[in-house]
Formats: C-alpha cells, sequence, structure tokens
C-alpha cells in the first residue's frame, strides 16, 4: 500500500525538530487559567499538548520555563591549552588517535581521537608534518 491511497505523508526526521521550543509564557498562563475549569486531559486535547506536559505545568512553582541543563563537561578546557600546545609541538607528525594514547601516557588524562582533532580545531592549531 502507498502512501498516496492511505492519505498520509511519511514522517521525516531533520535536526531542526531534534528538541522544541519552550512553550510560550502567554500559552502557559491560558493552560494553567483552563485547569481551573477543565480536566488536565481536555486542556491538553484543546491546547494541543501532551498531558504530561500539563500536569507537569500544574504542578510547578512558577510558568518560567527551566534553563537549559548545560551539556558535558569539555574534557580539555582553556587552562589545559599551554599543556596540549607543547604537547602537540613535540608530536606534530603522529596520527590524532596516537596522539590521543600518547597525551594520556604523559599526562594521565583519557581523551579519545576525536577530542584531540575537536581541540586542535577549536584552537585553530596547525600541525605541519615533518
Amino acid at each position: 500500500m502507498g502512501y498516496e491511497r492511505l492519505n498520509c505523508v511519511p514522517f521525516r526526521s531533520t535536526a531542526l525538530d531534534a528538541m522544541p521550543a519552550p512553550l510560550s509564557a502567554d500559552l502557559r498562563e491560558r493552560i494553567l487559567a483552563a485547569c481551573r475549569s477543565e480536566s488536565m486531559r481536555a486542556v491538553a486535547r484543546r491546547f494541543r499538548v501532551a498531558t504530561t506536559t500539563v500536569h507537569r505545568l500544574a504542578n510547578r512553582d512558577t510558568i518560567e520555563p527551566k534553563p537549559h541543563g548545560g551539556g558535558r563537561t569539555p574534557t580539555l578546557t582553556d587552562a589545559d591549552r599551554p599543556r596540549f600546545e607543547a604537547f602537540l609541538a613535540e608530536n606534530v607528525s603522529m596520527p590524532h588517535a596516537e596522539m590521543a594514547a600518547r597525551f594520556e601516557a604523559e599526562t594521565g588524562r583519557t581523551v579519545s581521537r576525536q577530542t584531540v582533532q575537536r581541540h586542535v580545531g577549536r584552537w585553530n592549531l596547525t600541525r605541519k608534518k615533518r
């Protein structure tokens, strides 16, 4: 059966729909006001949000969205940059995977090949192979 016969469009995920934006303050206020006279399920249907969203809004102290969680802390920080630059100067012609293994052996800090590659690019460090 083709999609035309079912009269629907296939879902395609993109990077843009990975994380939704928080609900506006106005919508949050209207949802909470509607919760006083209607059931949470009816409110969820009316405003086209998940029932869990309505429950969470009703049980929170504030209508403001929660702040971003932050993310993962970087393996190498700006304080590590001088040590990493000196290490890179000594091991210029070495592949990133070997650099990661040697950096761990010398400093005791575990880094991956991707971490080495990312920080070489992020800090605009150049490697001139011999």
